[in-house]
Parts: C-alpha cells; sequence; structure tokens
C-alpha cells in the first residue's frame, strides 16, 4: 500500500480494514475512498472476523488529508474511539458503519452524536447491523444472533439531525425500531434534502409489531420532496380515505422506490 502513493480507491474483502492497514492507508495523500465488498457476489472472499476485533488504529498528524468515503466493519464502540481520536478524518461524505457484534441503544447514541459533531460535512450515513454474520478461521458459520436488550428508539438516534447536509440514512438493527409518527415528522422536516431513507424495515426480529402505522408516510411527502427511496416497518391501516388521513394530503413528488420490508401487511 505504501508503494501507491497516486491511489485513489480501494476496496478490500470484508473483514480485512485492520489497524495496521489503516494507518498504512492514511498517509496516502490521494486516497479519497475506502470500501469493502461482501463475499457474495464478490469474488474477492472475505477475511478472518478476528483481524479487526481489536480496532484500534494509531494515526499522525497528515492522516488522511483527501478521504471522503470510508466503510469499516467491527464493534461500533470502536468506530465511536476513530471518531473522536487526533487526526480522524474530518472530511468525510460517505460513511458506511458494519456493526458485526453486539450493541447497546447507548453505544449508538455516542456514534451518532460523535458523527454528528465530527463530521459536519456528512451526506451519507449508513449503520448496518445485518450484514454476513463472521465466519471463523475453521470455516463454521457463527451465526449472528439478535441480543440486544432493549429496542433503539429514536432518542438515541435523534442527535444525527445536526447533520444538516445529509441526504441518504440507512439503518439496519435486530429489532425493529421504537419510533412515534411524531418522531417521524421530526425527521422529515429537519432533513427537507432527502433522497433516501432505508428504517430499519427488515429487522431480525420480527415478533415485535411495528410501531407505526401507513400514516407515517405522510411526513415524508409533506418536507422531503426530493425523497427517491424510503424504507418502513410498518403496520397495516387499511382506512385510506382522505377523511381519515386528514386534510391537505401531499403526494410524493419524487418517490421512485417505497420498501415495506417485513412489515406484516396482508391487505
Amino acid at each position: 500500500i505504501q508503494g501507491l502513493p497516486k491511489l485513489k480507491r480501494i476496496v478490500f474483502p470484508v473483514y480485512t480494514l485492520t489497524s495496521r492497514i489503516v494507518e498504512a492507508l492514511s498517509r496516502l495523500p490521494k486516497l479519497e475512498t475506502v470500501q469493502f465488498e461482501f463475499p457474495s457476489p464478490n469474488p474477492q472472499g472475505q477475511g478472518d472476523p478476528k483481524d479487526i476485533m481489536d480496532f484500534s488504529p494509531q494515526l499522525e498528524l497528515g492522516a488522511f488529508p483527501a478521504l471522503l468515503d470510508l466503510s469499516l466493519s467491527g464493534h461500533l464502540s470502536h468506530y465511536t474511539t476513530f471518531l473522536t481520536g487526533p487526526f480522524y478524518p474530518e472530511n468525510l461524505t460517505v460513511l458506511y458503519s458494519h456493526v458485526c457484534w453486539d450493541s447497546s441503544p447507548e453505544d449508538v447514541n455516542k456514534f451518532v452524536t460523535t458523527v454528528a459533531e465530527n463530521c459536519h460535512s456528512l451526506s451519507e450515513l449508513h449503520i448496518d447491523y445485518f450484514g454476513s454474520p463472521p465466519v471463523p478461521s475453521s470455516g463454521n458459520i457463527a451465526a449472528l444472533e439478535p441480543r440486544t436488550s432493549r429496542r433503539l428508539s429514536w432518542q438515541e438516534l435523534r442527535p444525527i439531525l445536526s447533520c444538516t447536509h445529509l441526504t441518504v440514512f440507512e439503518l439496519r438493527w435486530d429489532k425493529p425500531l421504537a419510533v412515534s409518527e411524531d418522531d417521524l415528522e421530526e425527521m422529515a422536516s429537519h432533513w427537507p434534502a432527502l433522497k433516501t431513507l432505508q428504517l430499519d424495515c427488515e429487522p431480525m426480529d420480527i415478533s415485535i409489531e411495528p410501531s407505526i402505522t401507513l400514516r407515517a408516510l405522510l411526513p415524508f411527502a409533506k418536507h422531503c420532496q426530493e425523497l427517491e427511496q424510503l424504507g418502513l416497518y410498518m403496520a397495516p391501516f387499511t382506512d385510506t380515505s382522505k377523511t381519515a388521513l386528514g386534510l391537505g394530503v401531499t403526494p410524493f413528488r419524487s418517490l421512485k422506490q417505497l420498501c415495506v420490508g417485513l412489515s406484516p401487511i396482508q391487505d
């Protein structure tokens, strides 16, 4: 890596962005994009998740002078430490966080608070706890079981509203998000330029009923006129007459894809 001073983009297999590799990447003066790919259909395969369990790169002055797009895979708390440490990449516009191991709602709150405080140019944020399960060196698949004791709520995610340039926000989590329609009204009104929102529409644990109905669509139609992709985990709501929905219902203007995911909608 150190012999590639003109490198602008590099793509690794998943589970290979170790501390030492990230340290080497941080010294490349023109590097703009660091990403990884999952094994299928990527022919690169994958690394060993044990190699990224202790992620703590030691950066130096001048680290990542051009980095805009970063993908990481590991512990969410390690990302928080990385983004609060000295010489972190402060000009990021895209951040993809693949969460491999169980994280509490408090961990999520610390992470999004750190992102809001330190990544002022961010336009895309992805928090993904629904990726490929770790496969140890023995080759036996270790299933990634949902272990979070408490559901993630809007209160933990709310600091991300400070990212005023955000146009893409994607969240995948183990349990359905505890969110109200008033919460979504606040979210939509703060992000009028939003283009993509995927809000945990395919949770691992579908035994928990959604906390929102089809009414949750209304604030995004009203406030986010540039929204092209929307994914929500919703309960069925059969009375869709204008009287039931309220007067002055605003239609979507730019929506191209609506994803209901694993929402329990029968009709």
